[in-house]
C-alpha cells in the first residue's frame, strides 16, 4: 500500500476514536480503500511518535505548546465519548459522563495526505 491509503492516529485517551469513527462513517466512500491504525499512549509518547514520523497525526486531551508551530497543524475539536469494545476480552467500555470534551488534533504540516485532510476536515 502507498503512505497515501493508510492513516496512523495515536492518542492519549481510546474514547477520542469515536470522533474519528463518526467522521470516517461520514464520508465512508471516500475511505474505501484506506487503513487506519490507531496507538495510544501518555503525551509525550504520542508527540515522540508525530516527531519520529511514526503516526500521522496525535490527539491529545490538553491544548499543547507548539514551540515550531509552522511544522505543526492544530486544530480544536469536540466529541462526547461513546462505548467501545475492548477487542481483546470482547467486553464494552462505557464512559462514566457522557459530556461533550475537548481534543487537540495535531499533524506534522510537510507529511499531510489527502486522505488525511478530507478526515481532518470532518473530525
Amino acid at each position: 500500500k502507498s503512505r497515501e491509503d493508510i492513516i496512523k492516529i495515536a492518542c492519549e485517551n481510546p474514547m477520542m476514536l469515536s470522533c474519528v469513527s463518526k467522521a470516517i462513517e461520514k464520508k465512508e466512500k471516500d475511505f474505501k480503500k484506506t487503513s487506519f491504525y490507531f496507538y495510544t499512549g501518555c503525551e509525550a509518547d504520542l508527540w515522540r511518535m508525530l516527531e519520529h514520523e511514526n503516526v500521522d497525526m496525535i490527539l491529545l486531551m490538553e491544548k499543547p505548546d507548539i514551540v515550531n508551530k509552522e511544522d505543526y497543524g492544530e486544530k480544536e475539536s469536540s466529541f462526547v465519548p461513546s462505548s467501545m469494545p475492548e477487542p481483546t476480552t470482547g467486553l464494552t467500555v462505557e464512559p462514566i459522563e457522557n459530556q461533550q470534551e475537548s481534543m487537540y488534533v495535531l499533524w506534522n504540516e510537510n507529511r499531510i495526505t489527502e486522505g488525511m485532510q478530507k478526515l481532518l476536515s470532518n473530525i
